[in-house]
């Protein structure tokens, strides 16, 4: 699962832990201080510290990931050494969320679940406003690189929102696809 931290975060949660118990979560950006995860990921270097932070209320024992232009990491100096265990690169573009989805498939997971990543006008989970996603020039621009990977498709999952709409809620289980 690949957790973003929309408002849709807790109650997509609850439906995908029914059918995928155990998955492991990615955290990306904020929702690492929501959920337990091994896992974080973010695309804005000068927020990997503070996830970390907000990581080690639940446990110490995760890895935080990133992508992007190394050399504006470095140039700009806002990533602290330390700040990252793994960086991946350039992924293509889009939101932090959708991002870690096309992080997830590169390190080999088969399928993603996207919870709290509607891609939709609203705030975060712990009710705080959301100034990129009120603007639906932006929205747009973020839906533009989810309907571009197209390829990817198959491989994804979202339980809410415009995202589940593209996408769809359905999944392999045991050789069947099924639906949510």
């Amino acid at each position: 699962m690949v957790c973003g931290s929309a408002y849709s975060l807790f109650p997509d949660l609850y439906k995908a832990a029914v059918v995928f118990p155990g998955v492991p979560r990615i955290a990306v950006k904020g929702a690492s201080g929501f959920i337990k995860s091994s896992i974080l990921f973010g695309l804005h270097p000068g927020k990997l510290d503070g996830m970390r932070e907000a990581q080690l209320k639940f446990h110490s024992d995760f890895t935080v990931h990133t992508a992007g232009d190394i050399e504006d990491f470095n140039r700009f100096g806002k990533a602290k050494t330390g700040s990252y265990d793994c960086h991946w690169g350039d992924l293509g573009g889009g939101c932090s969320g959708w991002s870690g989805v096309k992080m997830a498939l590169k390190m080999g997971f088969d399928q993603v679940v996207m919870c709290g990543i509607p891609l939709e006008k609203g705030g975060y989970s712990d009710g705080m406003f959301s100034k990129h996603f009120q603007t639906q020039k932006i929205i747009d621009r973020y839906r533009g690189h989810v309907l571009k990977d197209s390829e990817i498709h198959p491989q994804v999952i979202s339980m809410s929102g415009w995202t589940r709409e593209i996408l769809g809620d359905h999944f392999i289980l045991d050789g069947k696809t099924s639906s949510m």
